[in-house]
């Protein structure tokens, strides 16, 4: 029922693992302890890692689980307090486990260089709770320079592991002196990690040890995605990792003008 969605990273030297909470301790009348499943790229299943207790978290190291390539894993949460149930869920009841619970993602490394981020995500993509999806991304802290690169890290998944829809994903990089629009194309369960030096670099353009910085923008007409802005340090390897909000959680006098902006169809012109 609810779904906890993360890539791993294992391009960039790091394993993964989670903190899964449960907060339906909030409605005491529909208090649950949760117990976790694992979908791996869409086909695996590892059933039983364990049980989120009311009010409480659950640490999961993900590097047994995690092949040596990048791979989608969704953590389903089952509502213990549904075992052995019939008929239906009510609705008020249905949405409050899907909504927000606070999870974290961690990508470490043996040596202590570790980097997470706190998101959450609905039940994106799922025929029957989600069936229609879009995307905004508004990147305002994207730079690259010789030794670093920032990426934009997305996720196409589902808590169905039926799910086979390609992501169409239009993105432009606009600001110090740059400007054009390319597209991308996300396949179901298969992390992508867009990077903004490799796109700088084939069209030409520079980089010194000095960062440029550009904002990103991201539109996805077709599919909810999960995107992630990790920044990365050539010589440490070291990285950075970010959740990027869409236009509606910035103020009303920013949000205007950003959408504003996303309307205007010169910004995806190549």
């Amino acid at each position: 029922m609810h779904s906890f969605q993360i890539r791993t990273l294992r391009s960039l030297g790091y394993r993964t693992r989670i903190a899964l909470s449960n907060k339906s301790h909030l409605k005491p009348d529909w208090r649950t302890d949760y117990r976790v499943h694992l979908t791996i790229g869409g086909k695996r299943v590892v059933e039983s890692l364990g049980v989120v207790v009311a009010d409480g978290r659950l640490v999961i190291d993900c590097a047994p689980y995690e092949p040596e390539h990048d791979t989608v894993l969704v953590f389903h949460l089952v509502p213990a307090r549904f075992t052995g149930a019939t008929g239906d869920i009510a609705r008020g009841e249905l949405m409050f486990l899907n909504g927000t619970q606070d999870h974290y993602v961690e990508y470490y490394r043996d040596d202590g260089c570790a980097a997470g981020v706190l998101y959450q995500n609905g039940p994106f993509n799922h025929p029957k709770l989600s069936p229609k999806g879009t995307t905004l991304i508004q990147a305002p802290k994207f730079y690259a320079s010789a030794t670093v690169d920032s990426m934009l890290s997305v996720v196409n998944a589902s808590a169905d592991p039926a799910y086979d829809r390609v992501a169409r994903l239009r993105l432009t990089l606009v600001g110090d002196g740059v400007r054009f629009a390319w597209t991308e194309d996300v396949a179901p369960f298969v992390p992508a990690l867009i990077s903004a030096r490799e796109q700088l670099r084939k069209r030409g353009i520079a980089l010194a040890n000095a960062p440029r910085f550009a904002c990103l923008y991201a539109m996805c007409e077709n599919a909810t995605v999960i995107p992630l802005t990790i920044v990365r340090d050539d010589t440490t390897g070291a990285i950075g990792v970010e959740h990027s909000l869409p236009p509606s959680y910035y103020s009303t006098v920013e949000r205007n003008a950003v959408f504003a902006r996303l309307k205007d169809s010169t910004l995806w012109r190549a």
